[in-house]
């Protein structure tokens, strides 16, 4: 297993940043579109066993990513297409209400896979427009899996105290610090190449505060997996599981960041 999840983070790793730092918008946001679809899918499949409610609730996340990715005015289109997903979601059980043993936790599910996933995701395309976006992009990414590859071994050599045993078995106190730690270092590494005029102490805290952030991510996935009795969202990468399982730290981490640079830029302070 982790030779698999070795061999595919070398794969996988350069792939991306070529594609994000060389490809145009258009592949970028396709490839967004992508891995949101692939993320909603594992979601859906884990909460879901009956077929139509699967792929409705698939469609109705996508929403929020596609409009966000196709208006003129993308925070509309994104507030829109979650709307549009919670009314679409509320009159889907109106009319099967009867075939539910809870329809309510069933709703609950559903919105939560649109809101969670779905809207969550659509921040990356947002991030990606911003002035110096596709810098952010790379910040964002580079600090994030940084992040999770410092937990994972800092948790696997020197982790003792389980950080939610209930909920993730693996997951101790050490390697939450190990990965604030990495999340710290790499958010320097790209600040030194990439945002030289901006405040250190700026870029210490926003590394710092997605980190944390993107570890709540993460045990959230864990809640979804363990209340559907699965170990992984799904096979599509060897040694990670699925889509779902490696970018679960970005789905909270990306409006963290997108609204954190939004409410700064308010205040008018240079962000490149």
């Amino acid at each position: 297993m982790h030779k698999k999840r070795v061999i595919t983070a070398l794969i996988a790793a350069p792939l991306l940043f070529l594609t994000l730092w060389f490809g145009n918008s258009a592949f970028f946001l396709l490839l967004t579109a992508i891995v949101g679809i692939l993320c909603l899918a594992e979601y859906f499949f884990m909460t879901f066993k009956f077929g139509v409610a699967r792929f409705l609730g698939i469609f109705m996340g996508f929403l929020p990513i596609a409009f966000s990715i196709s208006f003129n005015n993308p925070e509309k289109g994104l507030f829109t297409g979650l709307t549009m997903g919670l009314v679409i979601s509320a009159m889907f059980f109106l009319l099967t209400f009867d075939y539910w043993d809870d329809a309510l936790a069933s709703w609950g599910k559903m919105i939560l896979g649109i809101s969670y996933v779905g809207f969550c995701i659509a921040h990356i395309p947002l991030i990606y427009i911003l002035p110096f976006g596709k810098k952010w992009i790379v910040f964002l990414f580079v600090v994030i899996f940084a992040g999770d590859i410092g937990a994972y071994y800092v948790g696997h050599a020197m982790g003792v105290k389980k950080l939610s045993p209930k909920i993730s078995q693996g997951k101790t106190v050490e390697g939450a610090i190990g990965g604030l730690a990495c999340n710290l270092i790499a958010g320097m590494i790209i600040w030194f190449f990439f945002f030289e005029k901006l405040n250190p102490w700026f870029v210490m805290g926003i590394s710092t505060i997605i980190g944390a952030v993107g570890q709540i991510g993460d045990l959230a996935e864990s809640i979804v997996k363990r209340t559907a009795g699965v170990k992984d969202s799904g096979m599509l990468l060897p040694g990670h599981g699925g889509v779902f399982d490696r970018i679960d730290a970005l789905i909270f981490a990306s409006p963290a960041l997108y609204w954190f640079l939004q409410f700064f830029d308010k205040w008018r302070i240079s962000l490149g």
